[in-house]
């Protein structure tokens, strides 16, 4: 189920807002339930249309055909970077080595007890973010939730956020 919202500054000054800064003027959200929702759909559409970065935050990428994506997204000129969770980075089925022999810069976060984002941060424009981590099962099985903003504000948040973490992360080699 797709349904597309346009959130107006009106509904920060209803009492809405983030941290102390002022609120954004416009930001387009889209959201996606799953199992079956469109949710791995919208991030693929998402993904091709990147210009020029994608930054990934993921607890999980076990999604070989979102993991696809991003090497195809690299291949077209998109400096492609993935943050993942030190654990989850080493599972059987994470999709890590094949994007380091891509040439995609992988990190692994073990910083915390759990880097537990499910994000994408596309052209500083787009975030894509919510319960959906980067595997199959996410769309095919679970309940799940997608939400894509389009705010370049809320996305220099994320990037910051992002930066943070590959700070203390540790460059996967292989």
């Amino acid at each position: 189920m797709r349904e597309t919202l346009v959130l107006l500054s009106a509904l920060f000054a209803a009492g809405l807002s983030f941290a102390s800064e002022p609120p954004a003027a416009t930001v387009e959200a889209q959201v996606w339930f799953s199992p079956a929702g469109g949710a791995r759909d919208a991030i693929l559409e998402s993904i091709a249309g990147a210009k020029k970065e994608i930054l990934v935050g993921a607890y999980k990428l076990e999604d070989g055909i979102v993991a696809g994506a991003l090497v195809r997204a690299k291949e077209r000129g998109v400096a492609v970077s993935v943050l993942m969770d030190k654990k989850k980075s080493r599972y059987k089925k994470s999709q890590r080595s094949r994007l380091v022999e891509r040439g995609i810069p992988v990190y692994a976060d073990g910083a915390h007890f759990l880097y537990h984002n499910k994000v994408m941060i596309i052209d500083r424009n787009v975030v894509l973010t919510g319960s959906f981590n980067f595997k199959a099962d996410a769309e095919t099985s679970n309940a799940e939730n997608l939400l894509r903003l389009r705010s370049p504000e809320f996305a220099r948040k994320y990037v910051e956020d992002w930066q943070k973490h590959r700070g203390h992360a540790i460059e996967i080699k292989r």
